[in-house]
């Protein structure tokens, strides 16, 4: 189940969640205030076809629609809300800037209840970004490119020459560890690991470097390179799930291949589910972290995309 609350509205959301285009089912109720329908006032049922939206397009799937319950007359800017709101909690990424801007004005805030950490636009629009990226042109070349794209698609900046805390992004996916991107809330930012995640220091003080590294386009809250470890758990007790409270938005895995040199990596989302693959050349992370990386997920289905890499 997945809640999106409002200042003015109350949105009641039901889902199935599967792959990246799911078979949805949602309903969505608006009340206006505590103010008492009119006599006559009528409701209708919106059936809304789920979209892939894609980076200045939009194609449509053939998936089952959406139902939606609104007021007959409800104002034409709150359907293309409601709109969104379905093709956002089909676990779809992306809001036109208008409606964006629409959903903002009437003050939605968008709430994963599992992991109220999350800033759930910002991670449904770095999504939308790893999904634009050439799994040939831009995931398969020269690794450093390649770790640059990947910052960028997780909204991070690029600092090599920033002090470790202080917004340092050198070790960024290019160790066994750091290789998960999270989006969390402002107000996650600063919280500590208070000894919770094995492996990690007890503080883990994050929240400086968040705000420095973050790129503020994709959305509210700041993004990391969180740590793997603990991912193999279901539920997950890693550095995202248990420190920020928050889900994360993509996930680097190094694949073993059939000669387990660990020379290609999938992209995956909270879930699993493959996002993007590269195989990329030049000099990668040292055999021994790539192996790691892989070793972490052993048994959880983030190994799984992995079974499609050559």
């Amino acid at each position: 189940m997945m809640s999106v609350f409002a200042s003015t509205q109350t949105f009641e959301g039901i889902l199935n969640k599967t792959a990246l285009v799911p078979t949805t089912t949602l309903r969505i109720r608006f009340q206006r205030n505590t103010r008492r329908r009119r006599a006559g006032e009528k409701e209708m049922e919106l059936g809304f076809t789920c979209a892939d939206v894609g980076v200045g397009r939009v194609r449509r799937k053939a998936v089952r629609s959406s139902c939606c319950l609104v007021p007959q007359n409800l104002h034409r800017t709150r359907l293309g809300v409601a709109w969104s709101l379905c093709v956002l909690a089909c676990g779809l990424p992306l809001l036109s800037r208008s409606t964006a801007c629409a959903a903002h004005r009437m003050g939605v805030d968008l709430v994963d209840p599992d992991y109220p950490g999350t800033a759930v636009e910002r991670m449904r629009n770095i999504r939308a970004r790893v999904l634009s990226l050439d799994s040939e042109l831009d995931l398969s070349v020269d690794w450093e490119d390649v770790r640059r794209r990947i910052l960028w698609a997780g909204g991070l900046r690029d600092l090599v020459s920033a002090r470790p805390g202080l917004g340092y992004t050198g070790h960024s996916f290019n160790d066994f560890n750091h290789c998960d991107l999270t989006a969390m809330v402002d107000g996650e930012a600063d919280s500590e690991n208070g000894g919770r995640v094995a492996g990690i220091h007890a503080r883990n003080p994050l929240g400086e470097g968040i705000r420095i590294a973050s790129l503020p386009e994709l959305g509210s809250g700041g993004s990391w390179s969180t740590c793997m470890m603990g991912c193999n758990s279901e539920p997950p007790r890693d550095v995202a799930h248990i420190q920020f409270k928050s889900r994360i938005a993509f996930k680097l895995v190094w694949c073993p291949g059939p000669d387990q040199q660990f020379r290609s990596f999938v992209l995956v989302d909270d879930e699993g589910n493959l996002l993007n693959r590269g195989t990329p050349s030049g000099r990668l992370p040292d055999l021994d972290e790539r192996a790691m990386n892989f070793a972490l997920v052993k048994g959880s289905k983030y190994e799984v995309p992995c079974e499609t890499c050559d």
